[in-house]
């Protein structure tokens, strides 16, 4: 097998840690698979006593180290930012292996199917048009933060569960953990930028559909009754466009006709110019029809930058 400059530069960052550590402690090199085909690697250090610890990721230390800092500097710095994310007390994981304990922190979060096809392998999902739908337990805690757990088939084993199951629980708890949050654009506007002269007071006819927590939003769409709602606000069918993972834009369908093929490669185009690839949910945009309750997908118009 052929390493990698980057590959070396990891498998060192563990041996190095490695040796600043006492004998008890494990340092382990992690390869993780993000959303949407993103690998990392990262480092996780555990002792006797811990039972779940913080994994850094090296991605941004070997940017450092190509820049010219010394390795040496490097895995000060490393260290020094793992104890800040250290956890001073044993995080009780054991709650995760009763389901009624897991059951009212369910959530779930939308991706897209054919980027995450090796993911989804050992992950019950629910197709929804070309997205997946995918469940987790949403991690509050004092010590590790906000986090969470995706959940695999050999969880649904341990539990004796069925898909369903989770799935309906998930439904239930999301409005209630993840509220949506269904706002003018404008309204998001100016909670970017400041807004002293009042020129943001108008209404676009532009919405976005997200959550209050501003994560995983784009799977507020599913919510029960959520499109049909909007539709009613509305007045009209609307179109729906994946800026991220995160929210999804609303736009009602123009009576005197909209370019549909510009939608789709202006979502082409953020995806290509403004996110990072774990962030992409779709390529295309979606119009939602308010008559029969149904969302279409509109076809893929791919973003081409020369044409600019």
């Amino acid at each position: 097998m052929e390493f990698t400059s980057y590959d070396k530069f990891c498998i060192n960052v563990q041996n190095a840690i490695q040796k600043h550590c006492d004998k008890e402690v494990c340092v382990q090199l992690q390869t993780v698979r993000k959303l949407n085909g993103v690998i990392l690697k990262g480092i996780t250090i555990t002792n006797k006593n811990g039972n779940i610890m913080p994994t850094l990721y090296l991605d941004k230390f070997y940017r450092e180290y190509e820049d010219g800092t010394p390795f040496e500097e490097i895995i000060r710095l490393f260290l020094e930012e793992y104890e800040r994310a250290g956890i001073k007390d044993d995080f009780d994981i054991q709650f995760f292996c009763e389901y009624e304990k897991v059951k009212p922190h369910l959530a779930f979060k939308l991706m897209h199917y054919e980027m995450n096809k090796e993911l989804l392998e050992n992950v019950p999902y629910k197709r929804f048009l070309d997205l997946a739908v995918v469940c987790f337990c949403d991690i509050r805690d004092r010590q590790i933060g906000h986090g969470s757990i995706t959940i695999r088939d050999e969880h649904l084993e341990m539990w004796q569960i069925s898909k369903e199951e989770l799935f309906m629980h998930a439904m239930e708890n999301m409005p209630r953990i993840y509220p949506a949050d269904f706002m003018n654009m404008a309204t998001v506007l100016r909670e970017i930028y400041n807004d002293p002269a009042g020129l943001l007071s108008i209404s676009f006819p532009m919405y976005v559909l997200t959550n209050t927590e501003r994560l995983n939003g784009a799977a507020s769409l599913l919510y029960k009754g959520k499109m049909e709602e909007i539709a009613s606000v509305l007045g009209s069918d609307y179109y729906i466009l994946p800026s991220s993972i995160h929210e999804v834009i609303i736009m009602p369908k123009n009576k005197r006709g909209t370019d549909e093929k510009y939608l789709s490669q202006m979502v082409d185009e953020i995806n290509h110019e403004q996110l990072a690839r774990e962030e992409i949910l779709s390529n295309h945009a979606y119009l939602y029809h308010a008559d029969t309750k149904e969302l279409t997908a509109l076809p893929l118009v791919p973003y081409q930058k020369d044409r600019r």
